[in-house]
């Protein structure tokens, strides 16, 4: 039973029976009560009203209520209130609640709001809430000034469940309550209460309220209800530009790029004007999604609005322009920029970072700092990064010292790029100390240092149970430490490795050489050398078996004259080397080409004995084959006693590796006849030697022997097949193979995709990649440049600036193999100038120098492919045979015969006269250039004459109208047994065409219509043609005309046309206009 149940009687008062009593009252000041006063007497009668209230004893409450108190004006009563209030006395302000109830006065209003408001700004909220609940209807106001003191406090979620479990009037809060309670619902995600809310204020009609809309599409679109916010959208009867703004980044972060444009195509045409904001997020979408054409012509509006000033809005460009591969746009615009605030440095720095140009990343992080622009967290983790990608491991720890004191260091995303630096250096104790410092193990620090640890290795089981052990007191035998550190070898867990160093030294177990062995290896393979010798230097006895693993320990490590050198300073501390003491040695002779000390050692082991041990013969065999005497190596072999399959295996690889493949078949037969069956590894020789001498045949028969034995649907012996059989170009049975193959690598896909680029197949390599990825194969670089040459061979630039984006997103180093396959596809597609901004921002150019020649002679640019010989020459770049051949064609296309000579010269000099690709294009630049003279002395030396080298003689011939000489080549050609090809069939045709010999021709291109070597194309039927029209048989031209198997062009029509006005047959002229128009 509530208070205001128990005095009913009294509310039958009159409010005019109060203010009679006003003329005898006296107005209480704000100031502190006297005693006597209204609040005085107040406070006795609610105290006796609680105590009455409490023991429920009816005969005090009314002993209270015939008490002789005069009662207050109701100004009297919001005075003292204020006073209570404002002095923080909580319990008196309860009693006037009290009070007003045994009065009457718990209805009104003014001093309802003035108590229930001021307790909820005392934060009694509870308290507000039990006052309010007897007393008051749910509708009541007091709910919501409960309701907006919550929002007033920032306690969102409370103001919100009180709002939805009282239901109340939305018309009687405040619009900045219902905006702070929708943006409640967006910050939760919950689409459940902020539909509640939406149907609240349409019941009270604000749904159409601008800010309150607004924000209702905000929240719909936060928590994925992209249709309600459309919705809202459409019912709103104004909407300005900051509404389509929330939808359209909205669609943009739920993926619907189109979408999010479409708002911005639609906003426009109801006559709003985009503004910043609108910018930001096209051209965040732009960037994301690769729009290059719709960035730029953002870019154009936003410059005409003058908006390029603009810090968010220019980051957002440079943004956009690094994000579709433009860098030097990017650039360009970060230059425009007015006053470069963090926000646009950083970005910048970042997209360096993302076009692999870690150094120019850094460069700008300086600059900025130079310009007195403060770097923030994020500024940071960008230049660790770009230590992290130089490995300056210095640069780095004066990064961590500079934000350490600027307090960053506890930063969780500046701490995770810590770890990672360290980590990804292998310094996996500072990594740890930041990781221990950070006060949050975010997931990122703490994968950051597990990548560190298995990039040095981790064996789970092997530590598990060392640790279990230990925490159960069990101590260690030397032989589980030995194993423990294996564990630490096989999975490089350096750090763990180290904390078992040191448990063996407490247990003094570091005089065991078995376990210094393990030890030095464990530290050499885990990349600490020095420490590695330090326990070789610290055991107490050295002996062949501590010296073995220091050889190996350098070996490990690529210090190979170090290690050959431990096999004297072993001799000379009397110790004698063993077998396997003699392989080391042999391998670092064989790294450093040393082969008189390769013989040295050789002689040394024949003394020693161990010449009959099979391993070391077989490490002989393989010592002299990499030092190139194969006749050496062939020694030894026939030396050996008992062959192995290891001995076979070993000489065979030797064959291919120095390019005499076509005995291998041979030496399989020898060995089978010695009673050796082929393994594997022979077949997969075998294979790869039948691709060498492009032998079908060859490769063929291993297959079947492959296929024998059980091998095929082995992974590795599989991917060799697909790789023969695509290098003979056999492509169906590569195709079989690869279908067929339960199992699929990234290697598997690579050889696929390759061999489709090869074949000029780039649309089934792309699909090919497109599987790849259904599958779930991750792509390695080698794939996406494969994709790349793809791309190349059928233009496709959208898919290849995808698998650019792809590469720059996956992180891979845009090296000079990237680069050039990267410039080969935007130059066969039409973008030179992409090609040469991803040349010029190469560091490392190398084979990048061809590809840009390449792309400049393929859009007849000369002069600027001549100019670019011109610098690799200047910087001193090596020429490979593909950039000798281009700049000889060149020369031989603009007739520059003294740039070509040059070229000549530096061929002689680098030795590459004999190589058929570059004599052939020596032939053809002279006949070009009409030293027709000098081409036959060159085509006159080669000793390998092919179909190739023949054509392009041939054609300079033709070229020059000497028909004879063409004549008198092709019979020669024919007298060597070489079938024509298409250049040569053309130049015959020309030649035929100039001096008129119509059987001639007629006979060759009759001859070489049906063949099977290659494809008659247009331009011989149009010279055929043009051999016709010039002799006068126009009739026969017309009819040869309309049975081509294409469409005739203009070319083909008006050779014809020409012709009939040169022997006047207007007729016939006239007739073939009709035809054609």
């Amino acid at each position: 039973m509530s208070i205001c149940l128990l005095f009913t009687p009294l509310h039958a008062l009159k409010w005019g029976s109060i203010f009679d009593f006003a003329s005898s009252s006296n107005l209480s000041s704000p100031n502190k009560p006297k005693e006597g006063s209204t609040v005085c007497a107040m406070n006795a009668t609610c105290e006796g009203l609680a105590v009455s209230y409490e023991s429920a004893n009816s005969n005090k409450i009314w002993h209270h209520l015939e008490s002789n108190i005069p009662l207050p004006l109701v100004e009297d009563l919001n005075k003292d209130l204020q006073w209570h209030i404002v002095n923080k006395d909580f319990i008196d302000a309860k009693n006037a609640h009290l009070y007003m109830c045994y009065l009457g006065l718990e209805d009104h209003k003014l001093l309802k709001y003035l108590l229930v408001s001021k307790i909820i700004e005392n934060g009694k909220f509870s308290d507000a809430e039990q006052i309010i609940s007897p007393c008051f209807e749910e509708s009541s106001c007091f709910w919501c000034s409960l309701i907006e003191t919550y929002v007033d406090i920032g306690d969102l979620p409370q103001a919100l469940e009180l709002f939805l479990k009282k239901r109340c009037d939305s018309s009687q809060l405040s619009k900045g309550a219902l905006h702070s309670l929708i943006k409640c619902c967006t910050n939760l995600k919950s689409e459940k209460q902020g539909l509640q809310v939406h149907k609240i204020l349409v019941q009270g009609g604000l749904d159409s309220d601008f800010v309150l809309a607004t924000t209702l599409i905000e929240m719909y679109a936060e928590c994925g209800l992209l249709m309600e916010a459309r919705e809202v959208l459409d019912e709103m009867h104004m909407r300005d530009i900051f509404a389509w703004n929330v939808l359209c980044l909205g669609y943009a972060d739920a993926g619907l790029d189109f979408e999010a444009l479409q708002c911005l195509h639609l906003s426009k045409m109801e006559g709003l004007s985009p503004n910043s904001h609108t910018f930001v997020v096209a051209l965040k979408i732009c960037g994301k999604a690769n729009f290059l054409e719709k960035g730029k012509e953002l870019h154009s509006e936003i410059t005409l609005k003058g908006l390029e000033q603009d810090s968010f809005v220019g980051s957002a460009l440079l943004d956009m322009y690094a994000r579709c591969g433009l860098l030097l746009e990017a650039e360009k615009v970060f230059e425009g920029l007015g006053e470069k605030d963090v926000v646009a440095w950083t970005a910048m720095i970042s997209h360096y970072l993302e076009n692999d140009q870690a150094i120019s990343g850094l460069e700008c992080f300086q600059k900025m700092q130079s310009k007195g622009v403060l770097p923030n967290p994020v500024t940071y983790m960008s230049a660790l990064k770009a230590c992290m990608c130089l490995g300056s491991l210095t640069m780095g720890q004066q990064l961590h010292s500079d934000l350490t004191e600027k307090g960053f260091e506890n930063d969780v995303l500046v701490g995770g790029a810590l770890v990672n630096m360290y980590a990804k250096h292998g310094w996996l104790a500072e990594a740890y100390a930041v990781f221990e410092k950070l006060p949050r193990k975010e997931t990122n620090s703490l994968i950051a240092l597990l990548s560190g640890y298995v990039e040095h290795g981790f064996d789970d089981k092997v530590f598990n149970i060392s640790e279990g052990m230990q925490k159960h007191g069990v101590s260690l035998d030397p032989i589980v430490y030995v194993l423990t550190v294996e564990a630490c070898t096989n999975a490089r867990a350096f750090h763990k490795g180290l904390n078992i160093h040191c448990e063996i030294i407490k247990e003094e177990f570091e005089s065991s050489n078995v376990v210094n062995s393990v030890l030095m290896d464990m530290y050499a393979k885990c990349g600490f050398l020095a420490e590695s010798l330090e326990v070789f230097d610290d055991a107490p006895t050295q002996d062949v078996f501590l010296w073995t693993t220091r050889m190996t320990c350098l070996l490990e490590r690529e210090h190979y004259k170090e290690a050959l050198m431990c096999l004297e300073e072993m001799q000379k501390d009397g110790v004698s080397p063993n077998s396997v003491t003699y392989i080391c040695a042999l391998q670092a002779c064989a790294h450093l080409q040393v082969m008189d000390m390769g013989r040295s050692v050789h002689a040394k082991i024949t003394a020693a004995g161990f010449d009959e041990d099979l391993v070391v013969g077989n490490v002989l065999v393989d010592f002299y084959i990499k030092c190139g005497s194969i006749p050496e190596s062939w020694e030894v072999f026939n030396q050996l006693h008992n062959k192995d399959i290891a001995s076979w295996n070993t000489l065979i690889a030797g064959f291919i590796e120095f390019e005499v493949a076509q005995d291998v078949p041979t030496y399989l037969s020898r060995m089978q006849q010695d009673g050796i069956s082929p393994n594997k590894i022979t077949f997969l020789y075998l294979l790869k030697a039948s691709s060498i001498i492009e032998s079908k045949e060859e490769g063929r028969r291993a297959h079947t022997e492959v296929v024998k034995l059980g091998y095929d649907g082995d992974l590795l012996v599989d991917n060799t097949l697909v790789d023969v059989y695509t290098k003979l170009g056999s492509f169906s049975e590569a195709y079989d193979i690869f279908d067929k193959m339960v199992f699929r690598n990234v290697v598997s896909w690579n050889i696929m995709i390759a061999g489709c680029a090869e074949r000029q197949l780039g649309r089934e390599g792309l699909e090919c990649l497109e599987q790849m990825s259904v599958d779930g194969v991750a792509p390695n670089i080698s794939t996406l440049v494969c994709g790349l040459n793809c791309c190349t061979t059928i233009g496709a630039l959208k898919a290849g600036q995808a698998l650019y984006s792809n590469i720059i997103k996956i992180g891979f180093e845009i090296d000079a193999i990237v680069g050039s396959a990267l410039i080969d596809m935007y130059a066969c597609c039409g973008q030179l100038v992409d090609a040469q901004e991803v040349f010029a921002h190469l560091q490392i150019k190398n084979d990048a120098w061809s590809a840009i020649i390449s792309g400049y002679e393929k859009h007849g640019q000369n002069e600027k492919a001549l100019a670019c010989f011109e610098d690799m020459l200047a910087q001193g770049v090596s020429l490979d045979n593909v950039t000798f051949a281009s700049i000889l064609r060149i020369c031989g296309s603009v007739g520059a015969v003294v740039k070509g000579q040059e070229a000549h010269m530096m061929v002689t000099r680098a030795g590459r006269e004999d190589d058929p690709l570059i004599a052939t294009m020596l032939i053809d630049m002279y006949s070009r250039c009409g030293c027709l003279t000098d081409a036959y002395d060159l085509f006159e030396v080669l000793i390998d004459k092919d179909i190739v080298a023949w054509s392009a003689l041939i054609a300079g011939f033709a070229r020059y109208g000497e028909c004879q000489k063409v004549i008198y080549l092709v019979g020669k050609m024919e007298s060597s047994s070489l079938l024509l090809d298409a250049v040569a069939l053309l130049s015959i045709l020309t030649a035929c065409s100039h001096v008129g010999l119509i059987d001639l021709g007629q006979s060759y291109f009759q001859a070489n219509a049906e063949s099977s070597v290659f494809s008659v194309r247009e331009e011989h039927y149009n010279c055929m043609i043009d051999l016709l029209s010039r002799a006068g048989h126009l009739e026969m031209a017309l009819l040869m005309i309309l049975e081509m198997p294409w469409e005739p062009d203009t070319l083909t029509w008006s050779i014809i046309v020409g012709a009939c006005r040169n022997w006047e047959n207007s007729d016939l002229g006239y007739d073939i206009f009709q035809l054609t128009f």
